[in-house]
């Protein structure tokens, strides 16, 4: 039946249910519009936010230290290195990273300095660059 012929009653009680069907229908769509919007938000972040803000779903027996997946592939690791791409970077760290550094040292914050050059960039070896150095800012504590 449409809403036109359902309208069309002049019956009280009739007239109640259809605007009480019409009220749950508005609320159904009104709170699917918001899930769809969050998902949509969500997506455009994974796909477009910066790497570190990207979903990474690791294996099911491996510690998360990093959020970014590792790669092997030597031609994709240079594609992110192009002169702008790098210049953003780099005033990034001026802006962001430099502060955070001065902070740190004003407070006397223990920090550690982790080699960014690998021989072989993979995953463990990142985590064993990062261990080490920590282990040795907790014997230099000591």
């Amino acid at each position: 039946m449409s809403l036109e012929a359902q309208i069309s009653t002049e019956d009280p009680a009739e007239l109640k249910k259809i605007i009480a069907s019409l009220t749950d229908d508005q609320h159904r769509y009104k709170e699917r519009i918001k899930y769809l919007e969050e998902h949509i938000r969500l997506l455009k972040n994974e796909i477009f936010g910066r790497k570190t803000e990207k979903r990474f779903v690791p294996a099911h027996n491996q510690i998360t230290l990093f959020d970014e997946a590792e790669s092997d592939d030597s031609e994709s690791a240079g594609q992110d290195d192009t002169e702008e791409k790098i210049r953003s970077r780099l005033q990034e760290f001026q802006k962001k990273t430099v502060p955070a550094i001065k902070y740190l040292k004003q407070r006397k914050i223990p920090m550690i300095t982790v080699p960014g050059h690998l021989e072989k960039f993979t995953l463990e070896n990142v985590r064993k660059s990062v261990l080490d150095e920590i282990n040795k800012l907790y014997k230099n504590s000591e």
